[in-house]
C-alpha cells in the first residue's frame, strides 16, 4: 500500500484486499499507516521506512508495526513502548541490508543488535526481512549475480540471529519480480508491489517478461475514463496543442479530452499516448491534447 497504493488509493485498496484475505499491509510511513487504520483495516500494518523522532506515540496508538533499520532505534522505541503501549511487548520487524545499500543494518551488526535487543524489555522481534535490488535481472552481470548474493548474506545474518538465541519471526524477501520468477525466495511472506496492481516490473533479458506474464497473468486494476468535450475539424499543416508539437499532415478530426495534469496525464505523452474510444484503440496517427480540464470519471 506504500505510496498511496502506487497512486490507486492505499486505504481503499487495503480495505478491499483485507476482505479477500490479505494477512499484512505495508506502507511507507506512519501517516500512511494511520490513514489505513482510519479506513477500518484491522490487519497488521508494517511501516516499511521506519519512523522519525516523535512519531512513536502515534505508531503505538494506532497499533502499527514499525521497521527498525538502525540499532540505535531500539532504545527509542523501547522507551516509547514502556510509556505508551497498551499491549506489551511491542513487536517490530528488522530490516537487514543485504546489498542494496539503502536502509537496514549490515550483517556485521547483528551481534550488536542482539545485545541491544536483550536490554529492551518492552520490545519483541516479530520479523526479519531484506529488499532485493535486481531480482528481475538474470544475466551474467553484476546485477544478475546480485540476488543470489543478497540471499546468501541475508540467510547468514538470519542464522547468526538464531545462534544468538533470537527467534526471527516472519521472514520475508520477495518483491514483485521475485514473486513472479524466483519462488525459492518466497520464505514466510511476500511483498507484492507493482504486480498487485496488474503490472509486471522490468526483466533482463526482456524475453523473461513474456514468460512471467504467462506464469502469472495480470490485469491492470484501474483505468482512467474521461469524456470527449470537443470534436473539431482541423485543416492540414496546422499545429495542435502547446508548442504545436503535432502538425496535421492531412485534414483531421481532433478530439479534446476532459483530463490533464491533475489526473496524472504527463506532457511527455504528447504524440505518444493512446486512448480507447468506446472500446476501440485510437490510431497512432490520431492525437489528443490532455491538458484541458472538465468533467471526468475515474473508475477502479
Amino acid at each position: 500500500m506504500k505510496g498511496n497504493g502506487y497512486g490507486h488509493g492505499g486505504p481503499q485498496v487495503a480495505k478491499a484486499l483485507e476482505k479477500f484475505g490479505a494477512d499484512w499491509f505495508g506502507v511507507t510511513c506512519t501517516e500512511e499507516g494511520i490513514a489505513v487504520r482510519k479506513a477500518g483495516v484491522k490487519s497488521p500494518v508494517l511501516i516499511l521506512t521506519s519512523f522519525v523522532a516523535g512519531e512513536e506515540p502515534h505508531l503505538l496508538k494506532h497499533d502499527l508495526t514499525p521497521v527498525l533499520h538502525r540499532c540505535e532505534q531500539l532504545a527509542v522505541l523501547n522507551r516509547a513502548a514502556a510509556r505508551y503501549a497498551k499491549r506489551k511487548p511491542v513487536a517490530f520487524h528488522l530490516k537487514i541490508d543485504s546489498g542494496m545499500n539503502r536502509l537496514g543494518i549490515s550483517p556485521e551488526s547483528v551481534d550488536c543488535f542482539a545485545g541491544q535487543l536483550a536490554k529492551c524489555k518492552h520490545l519483541k522481534l516479530g520479523g526479519v526481512f531484506t529488499h532485493f535490488a535486481s531480482s528481475g535481472v538474470f544475466l551474467d552481470t553484476v546485477a544478475g549475480r546480485q540476488t543470489p548474493e543478497q540471499e546468501e548474506r541475508f540467510y547468514a545474518a538470519l542464522e547468526r540471529l538464531k545462534k544468538l538465541g533470537i527467534d526471527p519471526g516472519i521472514v520475508h524477501l520477495a518483491n514483485s519480480a521475485a514473486i513472479a520468477s524466483r519462488p525459492e525466495t518466497w520464505a514466510d511472506m511476500v511483498r507484492p508491489g507493482a504486480v498487485l496492481y496488474g503490472y509486471h516490473p522490468g526483466y533482463d533479458p526482456t524475453e523473461l517478461r513474456e514468460e512471467s506474464e504467462r506464469k502469472l497473468p495480470l490485469k491492470p486494476v484501474m483505468s482512467l475514463r474521461s469524456r470527449i468535450i470537443s470534436l473539431r475539424d482541423v485543416p492540414a499543416e496546422q499545429g495542435v496543442g502547446y508548442d504545436s508539437t503535432f502538425i496535421t499532415s492531412r485534414p483531421s478530426k481532433i478530439a479534446v479530452l476532459a483530463a490533464g495534469y491533475g489526473d496524472g496525464i504527463h506532457r511527455s505523452l504528447g504524440n505518444k499516448g493512446k486512448v480507447l474510444v468506446r472500446g476501440t484503440l485510437a490510431r497512432s496517427s490520431d492525437r489528443f491534447d490532455g491538458r484541458d480540464h472538465g468533467r471526468r470519471d475515474r473508475r477502479p
